[in-house]
């Protein structure tokens, strides 16, 4: 469906809190797009509130980290041991907004990671994200 629509790229997000069900559901998605997608696919590991221990073991077989706060959460905390603990060699994607994009961009900024921030679409965090850039911040959108 999502190449009938024109889309050239399809991302998807495997959420899981195991190292034995992260690696299970990754594989098992490479294996339906090997089967028979037409075009270039990715797929990323979710950063949760509790699986940052065992979630950089997926980065092998992941191209990226995926961070999603729900709307209101604000806080640092479950998500700095993700910038700690992900490999410097793969990309950190985040979907945010307001309070919760300026907490992750902090974390970003302690840990000195890049981050790319997607589906940015409120003025005030294009604002930040600008802001970030002419600081130096190693921030994408």
């Amino acid at each position: 469906a999502a190449l009938t629509g024109g889309f050239t790229m399809i991302t998807t997000v495997q959420k899981c809190s195991t190292l034995t069900s992260i690696e299970k559901e990754i594989e098992s998605a490479h294996k339906i797009a090997r089967g028979g997608i037409r075009c270039d696919y990715v797929l990323l590991a979710a950063a949760s509130n509790s699986n940052s221990s065992v979630i950089p073991a997926a980065s092998s077989n992941s191209q990226g980290l995926y961070i999603e706060p729900e709307a209101e959460e604000s806080s640092l905390t479950p998500w700095l041991s993700h910038f700690k603990s992900w490999p410097s060699s793969s990309p950190i994607i985040a979907k945010a907004s307001g309070q919760a994009l300026a907490s992750l961009l902090f974390g970003a900024v302690l840990e000195r990671r890049e981050i790319h921030i997607r589906q940015v679409r409120a003025r005030e965090d294009l604002q930040i994200i600008r802001i970030s850039k002419e600081k130096g911040m190693s921030v994408t959108c």
